[in-house]
């Protein structure tokens, strides 16, 4: 297997911010790599489901694609329930 075809089978990743009650909850989100849906399944993670919760993804998630190198360690705090870079939060898009 080359390193393209591992790369092509890897988790997508998006993020962004989703407003709510005043305030906006962060999340990061892989997306279900099998799923070829127009609008696919995700695994998000945020705030209240450090675990994931699988949804579906927004209808623009292809603008809130994210490296997975970025996307990995923000999850590993997401799920150890520590703050998250501002610098990263700052930078998300809104979805509403």
């Amino acid at each position: 297997m080359t390193g393209l075809e591992s790369e092509d089978r890897s988790p997508k990743y998006i993020a962004f911010r989703l407003a709510e009650n005043c305030g906006f909850l962060v999340i990061v989100a892989a997306l279900d790599r099998d799923d070829t849906a127009r609008f696919p399944w995700a695994t998000w993670y945020h705030e209240y489901a450090p675990q994931g919760k699988y949804q579906k993804a927004p209808a623009e998630y292809a603008r809130l694609v994210i490296s997975p190198i970025r996307a990995m360690p923000i999850i590993d705090l997401i799920k150890a329930r520590r703050p998250l870079p501002p610098d990263f939060v700052a930078g998300l898009p809104i979805v509403y």
